[in-house]
């Protein structure tokens, strides 16, 4: 089911637009599965926001604008359906560097509305690309370092001990080796028992019995838990610094903008390290993000990044934190069952909603139940499964993954990525220079994809660009069969593709990669459904064909007495019976590859000499259809193996008829005429044989006919073929028969 908000033209609002109904059922329902997800979100975000805003001494409004700004107006610009888009700890050092540097508040909201329209540039100049050369081993390196940080951030908030803003992410700083007196009892009972219920929620009820996220069951638990810890021991109450803290008066003061500091050089350097910084962190969430969609989506990069702008624009202009597409938020998202960008969306309004009406209510939530959340996330992102494939797959996936994490934890987000990627480049360069990539030829609706004998990383993104073009309806064959290193990226790549290639309506074959099936379970499933309906049809034809004529397969059964016998192409959109409106038994058919009729073919032959001498069939047909794959073929330099042999006839009729054929101009038209001319060369073949004139000779039948079908029409062309081997054909091919041979059949 497409998502509330879709990517490209949204159906749900075209429907609006001309002016239909939208099915109110189909909206209840997304708003049941997205909702969850949306308030898990926010509850995780509002905290956050405030959070971070602390960290970079600006006012907490500034932090809940971000929040607000990233969840509504780019949450709807933008192409991804699951990442949520706010402030993050990972743009804390940009801003207090562009604070510093510019010297007050003001000026930087400045620089952040100039960073979104850098950001717009560089989604019109389509830069967002560059996330597809991320390896895999370095994407998953940062889903796993993201949910180390997550877990070790989180364990003293779990605890009570909340001397650093919550919201931080850094692996330096506060270590979690607390000692007995540091530990809070009443935020770290609500914490421990929030953190069990947590994991038992989302192991064992969430996925096969609730719709509810454990997050909120969690949040709602822990408000209780401290209600009736305060009943029981007022000494228990936890402090506000323990809570969620939404201050009273935060309408009382917001900076904005100040533009006299675009004179200023220095606002263009802050401007554009913080619009590199953000876009990065943008595309590497969106990179994760997409390879945890259940959907396998892939959202588009350059939207992202101009989405990103946009949000960035209107932050600095209201004053707000700069955004970018937060990964831990967005695995939150995932976590929750979100499917649409509605929940991204509805987290936006609710921060919104909470900022102007729910301050009291909120700020009951401990801060030690959103740590459990967080850690279960968190433990998610790490994924040992993930951890041990990588392992298992050798040291050119593991070694970047481990140097991935590391960097981050020593350094930051931006240092893991840099120091990944090029571990990675440096396994895969060797390999690179002897690689010779893939080809692609498209046969209709089919896309056969070729891989060669090296296929690395960096042929990743070709190969993406390329199945992303697929269209519904189409089938992608991929055959490895003579691959002899397929790089674990690209193998990936064709692994996600064919997992999200049903939601698109694509089917999808691959051969040739040892452990791969070569269909998924839904593709084999639906050729055994489709295989299934033919038997069914079958069933349904029998009992209509009975109560038109009881007696009906009895009269069939009786014999055949054809009145032509059709010589086709072996093409499925050409069923001879339904061309021509036909019931069983007036058609004798026979079919093959481009209608070729030739004298060496023992099986055409053979039906020929039946249809004549034994069944005594009044009429020949040979039908040939435009867009002839075969005709095509033989118009072409390209070789296909044992069919080059086969269509030889159809590029003697070109060499024969080539001044009328090059006359025409439009290659398309010359195609055409170059069918009317084969199918009447084929009427010509069938002239020449003993089989035929002998039967004109004593019978004066059969009547050869010439047909083109044109299946853009669905009409047929009668060619004008009318020969006579007498007058028409050459002496050489004309047959002399004894007098008295008389009918012998």
């Amino acid at each position: 089911m497409a998502g509330f908000f879709h990517t490209g033209r949204p159906p749900g609002w075209a429907r609006v637009n001309r002016g239909k109904v939208v099915n109110l059922s189909t909206l209840n329902a997304r708003f049941q599965r997205d909702f969850p997800g949306a308030l898990t979100v926010f509850l995780v975000a509002l905290p956050l926001c405030l959070g971070l805003a602390q960290a970079c001494h600006l006012p907490a409004t500034s932090g809940l604008i971000a929040g607000i700004v990233g969840g509504i107006l780019v949450g709807l610009l933008s192409g991804s359906q699951l990442s949520i888009t706010g402030p993050a700890s990972g743009l804390v050092p940009v801003i207090l560097f562009g604070v510093a540097r510019l010297g007050s508040a003001e000026a930087f909201f400045a620089a952040v509305a100039l960073a979104g329209i850098i950001q717009i540039l560089l989604g019109l100049a389509r830069a967002g690309s560059v996330s597809r050369l991320f390896p895999a081993a370095v994407v998953r390196g940062m889903m796993a370092a993201i949910g180390l940080i997550m877990i070790y951030k989180q364990i003293p908030h779990l605890l009570g001990y909340d001397a650093e803003s919550f919201g931080q992410d850094s692996f330096t700083g506060l270590s979690w080796f607390l000692s007995p007196s540091q530990v809070e009892v009443a935020p770290a009972l609500v914490g421990l028992v929030s953190l069990l219920i947590m994991i038992f929620w989302e192991w064992k009820i969430h996925p096969a019995k609730s719709r509810m996220p454990g997050a909120i069951v969690v949040s709602g638990l822990g408000i209780v838990l401290h209600k009736a810890l305060q009943a029981i021991d007022p000494s228990l109450t936890m402090s506000a610094e323990h809570r969620v803290q939404i201050p009273a008066d935060w309408y009382l003061f917001h900076p904005t903008p100040d533009w006299s500091v675009l004179s200023n050089p220095q606002l263009y350097w802050v401007a554009l390290t913080l619009a590199l910084v953000a876009s990065l962190e943008a595309l590497v969430a969106l990179e994760v993000i997409d390879r945890l969609d259940p959907q396998h989506r892939v959202a588009p990069p350059n939207r992202e990044l101009w989405a990103q702008g946009v949000g960035n624009l209107a932050c600095g202009i209201l004053g707000g934190l700069p955004v970018t597409s937060v990964l831990a938020r967005g695995g939150v998202n995932v976590t929750s069952g979100s499917r649409t960008k509605a929940a991204a969306i509805l987290q936006g309004f609710l921060l919104a909603f909470a900022l102007l009406w729910l301050r009291p209510q909120l700020n009951e939530l401990p801060l030690s139940s959103l740590a459990a959340v967080l850690i279960v996330v968190g433990a998610f992102l790490i994924q040992p499964r993930i951890v041990r494939e990588l392992f298992q797959q050798g040291p050119s996936q593991f070694v970047p993954f481990l140097v991935t994490i590391a960097g981050i934890l020593a350094g930051d987000l931006m240092l893991g990525i840099v120091f990944g990627i090029g571990t990675s480049f440096a396994f895969v360069l060797g390999s690179l220079f002897v690689s010779h990539g893939f080809v692609v030829e498209h046969h209709g609706r089919i896309i056969d994809i070729k891989l060669g004998p090296e296929v690395t990383f960096f042929h990743r993104w070709a190969l993406l660009k390329v199945l992303q073009k697929a269209r519904p309806g189409d089938s992608v064959c991929i055959d490895a069969s003579d691959t002899r290193r397929l790089s674990y990226d690209v193998c990936e790549a064709i692994e996600e593709f064919r997992k999200g290639a049903p939601f698109r309506g694509v089917r999808v074959v691959v051969g040739g990669l040892p452990g791969v099936p070569i269909h998924s379970k839904e593709h084999m499933h639906q050729l055994d459904e489709e295989y299934r309906q033919l038997i069914q049809n079958n069933k349904e034809w029998v009992a209509e064909r009975l109560k038109e004529d009881s007696a009906y397969f009895q009269h069939l059964s009786q014999g055949q007495e054809p009145t032509f016998l059709f010589i086709g192409c072996s093409d499925s959109r050409v069923p001879a019976e339904s061309i021509t409106k036909t019931s069983p038994g007036k058609l004798f058919v026979h079919r093959n590859i481009a209608n070729i009729v030739s004298h060496s073919d023992v099986n055409l032959m053979s039906v020929l000499q039946y249809s004549v001498e034994v069944l005594k069939v009044p009429h020949i047909i040979v039908c040939g259809h435009y867009g002839c794959g075969g005709v095509r073929a033989a118009l072409g330099n390209t070789s296909l193996g044992l069919i080059d042999q086969w269509i030889i006839p159809i590029k003697t009729t070109f060499e024969l008829n080539k001044a009328e054929l090059l006359a025409i101009s439009d290659s398309r038209l010359r195609e055409r005429r170059t069918i009317e001319l084969h199918v009447t060369a084929q009427v010509n073949n069938l002239l020449k044989t003993s089989i035929l004139q002998r039967s004109l000779k004593h019978f004066e039948r059969p009547k050869v006919h010439g047909w083109v079908y044109d299946i853009e029409t669905g009409l047929i062309n009668e060619l004008d073929v009318e020969r006579s081997p007498r007058q028409d054909l050459d002496p050489i091919f004309q047959y002399q028969f004894d007098t008295g041979e008389g009918e012998q059949h």
